[in-house]
């Protein structure tokens, strides 16, 4: 049996996006790699996604759908799991989409490599621009558990989203996404990936990711953030207790959670909502040490310069978005 003969299972939890859901549907159906299984996961949406998964198990075999109360997405891509019925496992997000190349080229480096895991890069659209992630050389091969693991630390090569890959279904027969909580595909995939041996990464961006207007990229503050810092502390006793070597990797992790929810907190102008939050996270930089340069000098603004590093953070994430979204409708108008 040829590996073009393997079943995917394709597992994409749907929750009210409407405007994108036929496009992602779509991007899956053209495969240029056929056997798949597409499972969609209604979780209790309540906008026109139920009927358009529907409309698609009416045109295409292929399509098996769920309509299951609202339970988050780790709820929908549990259930996605436990009815999947492929030698491979994949992850779409609804609202994105894929190159029509993407599982092949995936499943072939894995194929061809002998691995368990199978990546590539994103290509992000945020509405003003196009980016696509860093990426190593074509068929880059990790070779052991502690390698990948390293390298998910390490770099940008190996992220904790699902989404941009493609993994033997058998990796996921002990591992279920937390349920109820935010973030809930990082909360997991240190565990996903001490359960591989081999890991490749194909060296191409062939997953789209869009980050919509009311995605956590454009949200104020709030508490349930905070999950953020309590997956870097598990993430971090884990790695003590089975790879105590790549501590200090998870160590600067830790700290980049504390950073990010500092600067979380300051561009969204809740310093005096949040204040205890806030000064939790205050007295932490004070009593460690940052990890790296570029750390040292948030620390040293975020501790001494408070109001410079206010003033950053409102050009970065509010007038240099608008200025460029500003510039994109005069380049548009001018077409």
């Amino acid at each position: 049996m040829s590996f073009n003969e393997e079943l995917l299972s394709v597992i994409i939890p749907v929750y009210n996006v409407e405007t994108y859901l036929k496009a992602c549907i779509n991007s899956i159906i053209n495969q240029t790699y056929r056997n798949i299984e597409i499972i969609l996961v209604d979780d209790g949406s309540t906008d026109m996604c139920p009927q358009i998964c529907d409309e698609y198990k009416m045109l295409d075999s292929r399509v098996k759908v769920i309509h299951k109360k609202n339970g988050g997405q780790g709820s929908a891509r549990n259930m996605g799991i436990n009815i999947a019925t492929g030698k491979y496992v994949a992850f779409c997000d609804s609202d994105d989409f894929i190159e029509p190349n993407m599982y092949e080229s995936l499943i072939t480096s894995l194929v061809n490599t002998n691995s368990e895991m199978a990546i590539c890069g994103f290509i992000t659209h945020s509405g003003i621009r196009v980016v696509n992630s860093k990426i190593p050389g074509k068929n880059y091969v990790w070779g052991s558990t502690k390698d990948i693991i390293r390298e998910y630390f390490n770099s940008a090569y190996i992220t904790g989203s699902p989404c941009n890959k493609v993994f033997l279904r058998h990796i996921f027969k002990e591992v279920r996404f937390p349920e109820g909580v935010a973030r809930e595909d990082v909360y997991i995939m240190h565990h996903v990936f001490d359960k591989c041996n081999r890991a490749v990464h194909v060296g191409e961006c062939l997953y789209h990711y869009n980050i919509r207007e009311g995605s956590n990229e454009h949200q104020l503050f709030h508490p349930k953030y905070l999950i953020s810092l309590e997956i870097a502390d598990e993430r971090c006793n884990f790695i003590k207790n089975s790879y105590p070597e790549l501590l200090p990797l998870a160590q600067k992790s830790c700290y980049g959670a504390r950073i990010s929810a500092i600067k979380k907190i300051t561009r969204s102008h809740m310093i005096k909502e949040y204040s205890e939050i806030y000064n939790r996270l205050i007295d932490y930089l004070k009593k460690n040490e940052a990890p790296t340069r570029n750390y040292q000098r948030i620390r040293f603004f975020i501790l001494y310069l408070p109001f410079i590093y206010k003033i950053e953070m409102d050009y970065k994430y509010y007038w240099r978005k608008k200025i460029k979204k500003i510039i994109l409708r005069l380049k548009n108008n001018e077409v």
